[in-house]
């Protein structure tokens, strides 16, 4: 009899240790990796939503051609200034790694369009 509480006590802190190292796991390493990996999704979402401002300032502002316009432009961190756009031809979009290509505004709505695509891609398979 003695035997056999000995035995199923050693069997409950068995299961209890192994309990207790699932815990742990989850929360030292699968938590901070799921912390990890929103940070990311939010930041691709962020990106869809600046080429899609974008794409929205493209589509206002062609209409407006050889006429010099009057804008505001983010200096960052959500600061704002008064900018004249003196040639409308051209626009200058931001292509990855540091590069802005000078687009028309048809080749710069296709390159947003397959950006956009491109991140929600990426974004889905986070």
């Amino acid at each position: 009899l003695r035997s056999s509480e000995s035995s199923g006590i050693n069997a409950e802190y068995g299961v209890a240790m192994r309990i207790q190292k699932y815990e742990e796991f989850v929360n030292e390493v699968l938590k901070n990796d799921l912390k990890y990996v929103l940070e990311q999704r939010d930041s691709v979402y962020e990106e869809i939503s600046e080429y899609t401002k974008l794409q929205t300032y493209i589509d206002r502002v062609h209409p407006i051609k050889k006429r010099p316009i009057k804008s505001k432009v983010n200096i960052g961190c959500e600061y704002f200034m008064q900018a004249e756009v003196k040639n409308t031809d051209f626009i200058f979009v931001d292509v990855g790694l540091g590069l802005h290509v000078q687009c028309t505004f048809e080749e710069a709505t296709r390159v947003v369009k397959k950006k956009i695509d491109q991140l929600t891609v990426k974004a889905e398979k986070m």
